[in-house]
């Protein structure tokens, strides 16, 4: 690696952090339990197709099938420095890694808080907790939160789930009997959460339908009220969610709260940012927050961000961890487009030693996009050191207004 990349890799181990995304789990979620195989089941490396298995076997089928992987990689990373390990995972070393791991968190409870304090050097994170919509986790010194209305989508039918198996009806308890029930739950929600710390809004319906959000009068949303389940369309459904996000949009501009957008992967088909155009332009007021760069379409998100630059913030959360190829260009683009103050960065983990791995990532795309421009004669190193302390702290910290 370059002079440059060392030297800004030096200086962003000093650098305080401001997350801007997270599913962190709940305080009982690290009990006496909490070792390596809970670690690799409650992160990205779950999703990639195989299961970890319970013999040493099975465990080196599972490590030798995702060595390359970059989710596997940065966990293993992120593993290795903080429980100082100097040898690769493996099934030899899977019982080092967990008794390591077992141990360090019997020792402290608080450790998983601590980690995210004093080795990820948090400031502030952003708490997506599905399961409890607006919650800070019990945590409010570190956790701000965003409210999550994906449950909302299915509330006309208590017998139908989001893709993380929730619904508003029954998470509340309440009945919903048409949609301004919906939409009015909505916003005293937001309003009490202001109050508490709720610093945005969060969509992530990407995993289960198209982003396509069209206009819809609320007589047409409110169909899924009127007739039966065995006679409700799937257009109704669609008619509802597509009236129900525009109103949330709507909520979120004139309550000043960021509108963070799950863009991408998911269900894939339809999941690419450039759909959410028609809610973009019918709602000028409100800013889109566009997570995970659209990838694999990182496309859609810098055009909207160049078309649209106080409407637009692309974040990078996840993405490094899914492609750090992919990241490094689409830093180095989004450099060249939008407005100083745009771009931010979550970890998107459900647990610390992930999350340090996500961080690890971020910290390697940003150091290779910005030695290049360095190089280039595009950036001076203090010109550098900057923008990338906006893209870690500073410009969440701004646009969430948690200064």
């Amino acid at each position: 690696m370059s002079k440059y990349y060392q030297e800004l890799q030096d200086f962003m181990r000093g650098l305080r952090v401001v997350s801007t995304h997270c599913h962190h789990k709940p305080d009982e979620f690290f009990d006496d339990d909490f070792g390596l195989r809970k670690i690799i089941e409650n992160s990205y490396a779950a999703w990639c197709g195989f299961e970890i298995g319970e013999t040493n076997e099975e465990h080196e089928l599972f490590i030798n099938k995702l060595r390359h992987r970059s989710f596997f990689f940065w966990l293993e990373k992120s593993l290795c420095e903080i429980y100082g390990v100097d040898e690769a995972l493996s099934a030899g070393t899977f019982a080092l890694f967990d008794e390591k791991i077992r141990e360090a968190h019997r020792k402290d409870k608080g450790r998983h808080i601590r980690l995210m304090q004093e080795v990820c050097n948090y400031d502030k994170v952003i708490q997506d907790a599905y399961w409890e919509p607006g919650s800070d986790n019990g945590h409010p010194e570190l956790f701000n939160a965003t409210f999550r209305i994906d449950s909302y989508m299915p509330a006309y039918d208590k017998e139908k789930v989001d893709h993380d198996d929730q619904n508003a009806a029954l998470l509340f308890g309440v009945e919903f009997e048409n949609v301004n029930a919906v939409i009015n739950h909505i916003e005293q929600k937001l309003i009490e959460g202001k109050e508490k710390g709720v610093v945005a809004v969060k969509c992530a319906a990407a995993y289960e339908r198209p982003l396509d959000f069209m206009p819809t009068s609320k007589e047409q949303a409110g169909r899924v009220f009127e007739v039966s389940r065995e006679k409700r369309r799937k257009e109704d459904e669609k008619a509802f969610q597509d009236y129900l996000f525009h109103e949330v949009c709507d909520l979120a501009g004139r309550m000043n709260l960021p509108l963070q957008v799950h863009t991408g992967l998911g269900s894939l088909a339809g999941t690419n940012a450039m759909r959410l155009l028609p809610a973009i332009q019918c709602h000028p007021n409100t800013k889109f927050v566009l997570f995970h760069g659209g990838y694999p379409w990182t496309d859609d998100v810098l055009g909207l961000a160049h078309l649209y630059p106080t409407q637009i913030y692309p974040d990078l959360c996840w993405l490094p961890l899914i492609s750090p190829a992919k990241a490094e260009s689409f830093v180095s683009e989004l450099v060249d487009i939008v407005m100083d103050g745009a771009i931010c960065w979550g970890c998107d983990a459900w647990t610390s030693e992930e999350r340090y791995g996500a961080l690890l990532a971020a910290r390697h795309v940003l150091a290779k996009a910005f030695s290049a421009k360095i190089k280039e004669g595009r950036f001076s190193f203090g010109d550098a050191c900057g923008y990338i302390e906006g893209i870690l702290h500073d410009n969440a910290e701004e646009l969430y207004k948690m200064i």
